[in-house]
């Protein structure tokens, strides 16, 4: 009864048409940032010092500008992550996170902002104050409160060590970095 219920379909003929297509529309937009993702080909290009600590295998996989000599390195996951794990020059693994997590921002931004609202009058029309508590109903949180007293609960006892760990990372970074 709840899953009909969380789809409207307990509400009156036109309510449940204004659920339909709030849905499909979330559906489509979905999809069309899964797109955009999927035809993304920004290229960044680095020269053999910048992808210090990469396997000659690696740097012979991508293609080279014979112009400049540098080695162009796309976006994807074959190259993105390699680059993450083994190159030893921090500026270049930092280019490449940044252009990763902006990647299709111009466009994916405005899908993002319409899905946040669509997704907020469901919720409403369903009958819930919030997103939160839309999603949270079936989970064992049940509403937004209770998740957000756990999530600062967590944070209080964890904090301190996530601190020392964080130390630890640095010190263990700047090591390695004065080996290579």
């Amino acid at each position: 009864i709840k899953s009909y219920e969380r789809t409207g379909l307990d509400k009156d003929k036109n309510t449940r048409v204004t659920i339909e297509k709030i849905l499909k529309e979330i559906s489509d937009l979905g999809i069309q940032f899964d797109k955009n993702l999927g035809e993304e080909n920004t290229k960044l290009e680095f020269t053999k010092e910048e992808l210090s600590g990469m396997e000659d295998g690696f740097l012979q996989s991508l293609d080279k500008n014979e112009e400049n000599g540098k080695y162009t390195v796309t976006l994807k996951y074959p190259h993105i992550v390699p680059i993450a794990e083994q190159c030893w020059v921090p500026e270049t693994r930092k280019s490449v996170k940044t252009a990763f997590d902006s990647r299709c921002m111009d466009i994916n931004t405005d899908i993002i902002e319409r899905m946040i609202v669509l997704r907020n009058d469901l919720a409403e029309i369903i009958g819930f104050p919030t997103t939160a508590d839309y999603v949270l109903d079936v989970r064992m949180a049940k509403d937004h409160k209770t998740a957000l007293n756990f999530l600062e609960d967590l944070n209080k006892k964890l904090d301190p060590i996530a601190e020392k760990e964080i130390e630890n990372f640095l010190d263990l970074k700047k090591r390695d970095h004065e080996e290579h």
